[in-house]
């Protein structure tokens, strides 16, 4: 019994742990692509 129990909290645990890995990439992402909006926008702003 108890080691079901800890099977399914690691389960539970290691399901956050990739949720948080998940949304951390996510920012990463959206961070880097507004950021490359934002120097092509400087690029095109200047070249006008």
């Amino acid at each position: 019994m108890l080691a079901l129990d800890v099977c399914a909290l690691n389960n539970k645990s290691f399901v956050v742990l990739s949720m948080h890995e998940l949304a951390q990439s996510i920012c990463n992402s959206l961070f880097v692509t507004i950021f490359m909006l934002k120097q092509e926008f400087i690029k095109r702003c200047d070249n006008q």
